[in-house]
């Protein structure tokens, strides 16, 4: 058999492989993972609405956490609690930003809690969790709050007055 039976008959092979993980993807319940691209077409298509496509494949997988491959990636998404707080808080040192996400988001994060790991990261949190959990930030939170309270109250008193109508939207 020459080389160029063998590159045909790889060829046929791959393209008989990539029909067998089309087929068996027939029926199954939201995205599909394609051989070689993994899931970049469906998301392409769906970014515009990208968030609301996760939460419909949430649903439609009946599932709390899933995963997908695009080319040279790998992602977990995940809306369980539990994991959520494995994630972030109890394990948080084996989930690493990783150099990429730290550069792409250099320019609007900088070296803070949200763009750091390890022994940094501590430090931010650190030093955050006494700003949250001061009477500083619950006298701010009071003060803005009755600010906004008060406004609210004189736009309704002035509508009431003129007898007109109020058009309220969240």
């Amino acid at each position: 058999m020459g080389v160029g039976a063998l590159i045909l008959l790889g060829l046929l092979a791959f393209v008989l492989w990539c029909g067998i993980q089309c087929i068996r993807q027939i029926g199954t319940p939201g995205f599909k993972t394609w051989p070689l691209i993994g899931v970049t077409l469906e998301v392409a298509a769906n970014y515009h609405r990208l968030y609301d496509w996760l939460s419909w494949n949430f649903q439609v997988k009946e599932t709390m956490t899933m995963s997908a491959t695009m080319p040279g990636r790998s992602f977990l998404f995940t809306v369980d609690p539990a994991n959520v707080e494995h994630i972030l808080k109890t394990n948080f040192a084996n989930y690493p930003k990783g150099e990429d996400f730290q550069e792409i988001f250099q320019p609007l994060l900088g070296n803070g809690i949200f763009n750091s790991n390890g022994e940094a990261w501590r430090f931010q949190r650190k030093t955050a969790s006494f700003e949250f959990a001061s009477r500083v930030l619950r006298d701010v939170s009071c003060r803005v709050f009755k600010d906004h309270a008060l406004k609210l109250a004189r736009i309704v008193h002035g509508s009431q007055e003129s007898e007109g109508s109020l058009e309220m939207q969240a």
